[in-house]
């Protein structure tokens, strides 16, 4: 058999049949993954399983020969089925063999679905789709037979760090293309991902693991409401919600895997399911742009649009998808514009009615009370705000803890049968979250002002895990008993707002002890943001040019760097706010330029020039 040697991953994969290969290593058999329990991380490296598998575990023992078939060695391992590498006397080739988890002790259900995937790939007849040779049962064990794929998996493509943005929009034109053909042929797929794309020696995405995919008309598959099927982070907010699921649902995952081509992570992704099925629910996704600026803006709308929380505000078709990554790859204008600030207020209004409504009631509120103080004199303006404020407040704290008891009782009932899984993820945004808005809380001058900092700053705290929380609790308390006094505390909230950032930097520190690459990896992205946007400011004419940057920055150093970066660089980039905000003439002062280098160096990189 001829073999190709990969140069990166430095493995031989198969190029063709007709003889025996010679034995791949771990890493080829987790490139060549066909199925990932949906409770598992996406993506996961395959070693524990395999591990499993050489033991024996995990299913009784296969026969060396069956039915035709000589089988070599286990390639892979997931939640429903195993795969080897095997040799079909019949045909003198070798083939991947896919069977059962639980061989000839599987139960009716996991016999069903595991047929189900064989029908779904055979019936779809594409070059974008890993095809079925053959199924068959043998000594109580149930197999199906495909080609051995010569490739690697995005999921582990993406490992390595965010695609090319240009190379992410062929590789998802073509699997949306692949994902159009099923959807015409009566199937939706439910489950696509990076680790179910794979990629053969030309380049060509394949599409795998059909296992929990069914016909478009089937509206009641058997178990769907039982249990929650697919993976959290690239399972659209109606399947998350245990509704049935339609063609629209496959857009959304295929915008999922676009965006974690591009970032190198999924749109949502928290330390348990369950906070990931949240954020799929309620959450809005960071812009790609945020996390990788090297990212077009085009291709990022093309994203957004996909990953919109209601279907009829995604794009219609796989096959609209396929068409716009076509333009953007062909240099031409896409068809989607960004949303705007009055397209986002509407879709938060359907998404959160409740909060909608209070809010508007506040405003009507507000507005009254400012025509009747205004009428009758200041003291009656001063008690009737108290007493509205503390109205306000009671009615919101009721109404939020409502939704948040209603939707976590629905999820926990829809998770009570699901396997559940940890995804490794760190948490650092949610801590930068909070001592943003306890920044912005402290540096209020007016009560209106007082007012929203302080409403912005009691939902970044609930934002906090629960050890996050017990570990902050007396200076989140400290801070809103100062802000919420009735002129203001400034001078004991900028205090506690100190502590606050301090004792944030020692939970995350903490918390990433064990994990000093994930901390080192987060930092360098981080500090590679700080440098593209100082450079910008440091090569700026005057300082209205880059507003925007500014304030980037701004947001960038009292929230992420704030907890991630160390004591030297958080330092540094203070002084470098201070000597923005002094910053009057143009071009940049030569004092501001030289804190941008020290800023440069040490976060390892070259300094900036005068321009």
């Amino acid at each position: 058999m001829a073999t190709h040697k990969d140069p990166q991953l430095g493995v031989e994969n198969n190029m063709s049949s007709g003889s025996d290969a010679r034995p791949v290593s771990d890493r080829d058999i987790a490139a060549q993954t066909y199925e990932t329990d949906a409770t598992i991380p996406p993506d996961r490296d395959l070693s524990d399983a395999l591990v499993m598998a050489r033991r024996g575990s995990n299913g009784p023992a296969m026969p060396k020969e069956f039915d035709g078939y000589e089988l070599i060695e286990e390639i892979a391992r997931g939640g429903m089925g195993i795969v080897y590498k095997a040799y079909q006397k019949s045909l003198d080739r070798v083939v991947a063999l896919k069977t059962v988890l639980a061989g000839d002790l599987a139960s009716e259900e996991a016999i069903r679905l595991f047929h189900t995937e064989a029908k779904a790939a055979g019936k779809l007849n594409h070059p974008g789709i890993v095809p079925v040779y053959e199924v068959g049962e043998c000594q109580g064990f149930h197999y199906f037979s495909m080609p051995l794929i010569d490739g690697v998996s995005l999921g582990d493509r993406v490992a390595r760090g965010p695609i090319d943005p240009d190379e992410a929009a062929r590789f998802m034109k073509m699997a949306a293309e692949t994902i159009h053909f099923a959807h015409k042929h009566n199937i939706i797929h439910r489950d696509l991902k990076p680790g179910n794309i794979l990629v053969d020696s030309h380049g060509r995405p394949l599409i795998t693991d059909f296992g929990i995919a069914r016909r478009i008309d089937d509206r009641h598959t058997p178990g769907e409401q039982s249990s929650l099927t697919g993976t959290a982070e690239y399972m659209p907010p109606e399947q998350a919600s245990g509704e049935s699921t339609g063609p629209l649902g496959d857009v959304y995952s295929l915008g999922a895997t676009l965006y974690c081509l591009l970032t190198g992570r999924p749109p949502f992704q928290s330390s348990n399911t369950l906070d990931t099925l949240l954020a799929v629910l309620h959450s809005d996704p960071v812009p790609p742009r945020r996390l990788n600026e090297r990212i077009p803006r085009d291709i990022e709308l093309i994203c957004l649009k996909c990953i919109e929380k209601r279907p009829p505000d995604r794009y219609q078709s796989a096959l609209e998808v396929a068409e716009e990554l076509e333009r953007f790859l062909e240099g031409r204008p896409v068809l989607v514009h960004p949303v705007g600030n009055i397209g986002t207020f509407i879709r938060w209004t359907r998404r959160k009615p409740g909060s909608a409504a209070l809010a508007t009631g506040l405003v009507v509120c507000f507005t009254a009370a400012l025509a009747i103080s205004v009428y009758y004199n200041f003291q009656l303006e001063m008690q009737r705000d108290i007493a509205d404020e503390a109205r306000r407040e009671a009615e919101f704290s009721e109404l939020s803890a409502r939704r948040l008891q209603t939707v976590t009782e629905a999820l926990l009932k829809q998770l009570a049968t699901a396997e559940s899984g940890i995804v490794q993820a760190l948490q650092y945004s949610s801590l930068g979250e909070v001592c943003s808005a306890a920044t912005k809380l402290s540096r209020a001058t007016l009560k209106i002002q007082r007012n929203q900092a302080l409403g912005d700053f009691r939902t970044a705290r609930s934002h906090l895990s629960e050890e996050q929380e017990a570990e902050l609790r007396p200076l989140l308390d400290q801070i809103e008993e100062a802000a919420s006094r009735k002129e203001g505390d400034p001078d004991a909230t900028t205090n506690a707002v100190d502590n606050l950032i301090a004792q944030a930097r020692w939970v995350w520190l903490s918390a990433t002890e064990e994990s000093p690459g994930a901390r080192n990896q987060i930092r360098t992205v981080l500090y590679a943001r700080t440098h593209q946007i100082v450079e910008k400011i440091v090569a700026a004419a005057d300082r209205r040019d880059v507003a925007d940057d500014i304030e980037s920055l701004v947001d960038l150093v009292n929230a992420e760097l704030s907890v991630v970066a160390t004591d030297e660089v958080y330092l540094k980039a203070v002084q470098m706010l201070v000597a923005v905000e002094e910053w009057k003439s143009s071009p940049p002062p030569q004092s501001l330029i030289t804190i941008a280098g020290d800023l440069q160096r040490i976060t390892g990189r070259p300094e900036p020039h005068q321009p």
